[in-house]
């Protein structure tokens, strides 16, 4: 793309001043940036004032939990709670309206506040079991060290919170503000623990207990606010700690320093001295509520400087935007004063120049009698014009005389040319007769072949088809072979069962002969328990008549003589019992030798059988492995017949890819004489000028300038 001189020098005038821009523009990013973080903070501080707003009613429903606790749940502290919780609740309301505004208004479009973000999430599941556990508190389901860890929990969060916005400051201002911000806070947490502590040591002192761990943990927490305060003193300005100095008054200040010495002397008096858990919990609040009013004192100037340094950022912007727009604006107006008249010089010396080398010499040449760089360029240009003048006209003189001489010279050659192309067209005329005649002989040759290999393919295919014919019988009787060999073998195994069966039959009477034998030989037993049975009841009858002629003397023969009697009873009817089971046994038993009997016949009869169908498929085997062997031979020739079949289509593909190569050769020859002809013409008629390239170069025309 080509660029006008004009515009190039513009480009030049304006370029450096795109250094200017861009610091003026790197500096309103910055501030832009600065305002962002600004305009981010001012949601984030509200965040925190009503986070220590929340924190500080939290506080108090926390330590009023704790003297409910430990106060046993008396009526008095529960109402004290009850109307607590009545604080806590618009506190609670106002924290969320401002978090809700913060995630929409930071969180939702700032990655960096991912941190803040999570944070949030804590402290939302941590408030969302306040309900829960203010209900446990209620139905007497919570101790004391349960409470003050849910409490101070959310109450830490809380505090973090404070503290991550005074990390996401851009201004060292509100960083100074927010440093003793937090130390009241942490002051004022630490300054609720022991309060909360505190009042459940007086509550257990009343009732002559003394909780060690507890008392320690309540001077930790004094040592806490202590530093705290240091802290506070330490970064705050001058005015602010004026502003605590005044705020805390001598009569808070002296009242909770008397309920500490009371607290302090419980390891050794375990006497709280009238002091109940409930005053020192109010007394300790006031001193608290003066704490808030700080930090409320502190949370305003926070507020108003974020404001202010917004209100700065933003009058920044504007005044790096004007003050940097006017310097531009000046530099380049100066610069195209001097550029603009240069640049209209030098564009008439380019136009004149360009006319002049595109030949036109008919161009009026600037004149330009100032003495400086463009001035030289302007009467060198006139000089320039004069030598391509007398050029020009010494160029025309020798173009008239070349022209003469070449004509005669193309002349000679076009008869020269005509002569030759006549010789050699007759005999190119003969060799493409003689390569079409060939090309024919070719194109037979190549139908000859095709035939054939028709042919060798259709006789392969036929040999193909039988062996696969032949492979297929070879197959199926592979097939019959293993399904008759399959029989066989189930043959087998019905004879080898058989024999087994019979076997068992064998073994079956010899046992049922025993139990027959078995059974007789019980018979005999139970005939002599009978027998012995009968001798037995006839003693005990003797026994009986002894014992009545001895009187009662033998009355105890007598009843022993009654059991023995029955017992033989007993025993001759179980004998009968067993002669008639063995009776029942013995008939069971000779029909079982029986049937056994008839089921050897069978299996005899099964095992001769399956010899006789042995045999048989013996004889189908071999018929089967016959018919195998006649189709293994015949596909054995089919194949020979394609392995030759497949040499002769090869030999005849042969054939007719020379037949092809033949024809391709011819034609290739009659495209090879065509264009030998066609470069002969073109060779004979273009060869005037190579020989005008190679003549001598004789000078025709003379400068008679020069004599």
């Amino acid at each position: 793309m080509r660029i006008s001189l004009r515009k190039e020098l513009i480009f030049l005038v304006v370029l450096p001043h795109f250094a200017i821009l861009s610091l003026a523009a790197s500096a309103i990013i910055t501030q832009l940036d600065r305002t962002a973080k600004l305009e981010r903070l001012a949601p984030l501080t509200e965040l925190s004032i009503a986070a220590s707003g929340l924190i500080h009613e939290l506080q108090k429903e926390r330590g009023l939990t704790v003297g409910l606790i430990t106060s046993g749940f008396a009526e008095k502290n529960a109402k004290a709670v009850a109307a607590q919780r009545q604080l806590t609740d618009p506190a609670l309301e106002q924290f969320r309206e401002r978090e809700a505004e913060f995630k929409a208004d930071v969180i939702a479009v700032d990655a960096s506040y991912d941190d803040t973000a999570r944070l949030l999430k804590d402290v939302d599941t941590a408030l969302a079991r306040l309900e829960d556990h203010r209900s446990r508190a209620d139905g007497a389901a919570l101790k004391v060290p349960e409470n003050v860890g849910y409490y101070t929990g959310i109450i830490d969060d809380l505090i973090t919170l404070t503290v991550l916005s005074t990390e996401h400051s851009p201004s060292q201002e509100i960083t100074a503000l927010m440093l003793p911000y937090v130390a009241m806070i942490e002051a004022k947490e630490n300054g609720g623990l022991e309060r909360a502590i505190g009042a459940a040591l007086l509550n257990r002192a009343a009732q002559g207990e003394f909780d060690r761990k507890q008392y320690e943990i309540y001077f930790g927490r004094l040592v806490g606010e202590r530093n705290a305060l240091a802290h506070f003193r330490q970064s705050a300005s001058p005015a602010l700690r004026e502003v605590f100095a005044s705020t805390m008054t001598p009569a808070a200040e002296a009242a909770v320093a008397d309920g500490r010495a009371i607290i302090a002397q419980l390891p050794d008096t375990v006497d709280p001295k009238g002091l109940a858990g409930s005053d020192w919990f109010a007394t300790a609040t006031k001193r608290l509520n003066l704490f808030k009013q700080v930090e409320d004192h502190i949370a305003e100037e926070i507020r108003a400087e974020t404001q202010h340094q917004l209100a700065l950022a933003e009058r920044e912007i504007y005044r790096i935007v004007l003050v940097n727009g006017v310097i531009v604006l000046i530099f380049i107006s100066f610069g195209l004063w001097r550029a603009l008249p240069i640049s209209s010089r030098i564009s008439k010396i380019v136009d004149a120049l360009s006319r002049l080398s595109k030949g036109d010499e008919s161009v009026s040449l600037p004149e330009d009698k100032r003495q400086d760089d463009l001035g030289d360029m302007a009467r060198a240009l006139v000089v320039f014009k004069k030598q391509m003048e007398d050029r020009a006209r010494l160029e025309a003189e020798q173009r008239d005389a070349e022209l003469k001489a070449t004509e005669e010279r193309t002349q000679s050659l076009r008869r020269m040319a005509d002569a030759v192309e006549g010789e050699l067209q007759d005999r190119v005329d003969g060799i493409a007769s003689e390569g079409e005649r060939l090309s024919s002989d070719a194109g037979a040759l190549s139908g000859i072949s095709s035939n054939v290999s028709e042919n060798a393919q259709a006789v392969a295919s036929a040999a193909e088809e039988a062996t696969s014919n032949a492979a297929s019988v070879s197959e199926f009787a592979s097939q019959i072979n293993a399904s008759l060999a399959d029989v066989v073998a189930q043959v087998e195994d019905a004879k080898r069962a058989a024999q087994g069966a019979q076997e068992v039959a064998e073994k079956t009477n010899a046992v049922v002969t025993r139990l027959q034998e078995a059974a007789s030989e019980v018979g005999t037993v139970s005939t002599l328990i009978s027998d012995i049975a009968e001798q037995t009841n006839l003693l005990a009858l003797n026994a009986t008549i002894e014992a009545a002629r001895a009187g009662d003397a033998g009355k105890g023969f007598a009843v022993v003589a009654s059991e023995v009697k029955n017992l033989a009873n007993q025993t001759q009817s179980s004998a009968a019992n067993i002669t008639d089971q063995i009776a029942g046994i013995q008939g069971i038993a000779t029909d079982a030798v029986a049937a056994i009997g008839e089921i050897a016949g069978a299996i005899e009869k099964i095992s001769a059988s399956a010899g006789a169908i042995e045999s048989a498929v013996d004889e189908q085997a071999a018929a089967v492995n016959e018919i195998a062997e006649g189709a293994a031979q015949s596909s054995a020739g089919s194949q020979e017949v394609t392995r030759r079949m497949v040499d002769v289509t090869q030999s005849i593909d042969q054939l007719d890819n020379f037949s092809k190569n033949l024809a391709e050769l011819s034609s290739s020859l009659q495209e090879e004489l065509g264009g030998l002809n066609s470069a002969i013409k073109r060779i004979i008629r273009t060869s005037t000028p190579e020989v005008d390239l190679r003549k001598e170069n004789v000078p025709v025309a003379v400068d008679r300038r020069k004599g």
